[in-house]
């Protein structure tokens, strides 16, 4: 009976810290997006960049996220743009990057559902979202709101968004 309720506390205790963490716009979960880049950040605030699957040197390190290199923010908001203007589409997207052999952050050919999880991608305006709740789940989602350097505006962000929303329950 103890160990369970030592395990329950402990449970709780991490996720506030990781709660914490991500309040303070570092790092809890997968790797960046297109678009983005990793930085270690040590005690003293000193930051170092981290390749795709470079790993931080220690456990105080923290891992925030930064623009990436300019070629990749610059598709990230045409993509962007181009869903919001009269006639884009995901398929009509994809297409367009595939024949211009664009590829993702992992190396792989744009799809339908690349580009729609990166339309739907919050980071892209600013938010780190993590540990996203299931139905019927008893822990909520953790969000941080402007912790990041946003790549597009909230106001396309809300465009996009709107469309997505609209084609959903057609």
């Amino acid at each position: 009976a103890m160990a369970a309720v030592s395990s329950r506390e402990l449970g709780v205790t991490c996720r506030v810290g990781q709660d914490r963490a991500i309040q303070l716009g570092f790092q809890m979960g997968p790797l960046p997006p297109i678009g983005f880049s990793r930085e270690a950040v040590d005690r003293t605030g000193t930051r170092r960049f981290l390749g795709r699957h470079q790993l931080k040197g220690s456990q105080t390190e923290r891992i925030a996220w930064v623009h990436g290199p300019q070629w990749e923010v610059d598709l990230v908001r045409r993509v962007f743009q181009a869903y919001a203007d009269v006639g884009g589409s995901i398929k009509g997207l994809a297409r367009l990057l595939q024949r211009e052999e664009t590829l993702t952050a992992d190396g792989r050919h744009f799809t339908e559902t690349s580009i729609g999880s990166m339309l739907r991608n919050e980071a892209y305006i600013g938010n780190f979202v993590w540990g996203k709740s299931v139905p019927g789940g008893r822990r909520p989602e953790s969000r941080a709101d402007g912790v990041i350097e946003p790549i597009v505006s909230k106001a396309l962000w809300g465009e996009v968004q709107a469309k997505l929303q609209r084609r959903r329950y057609r």
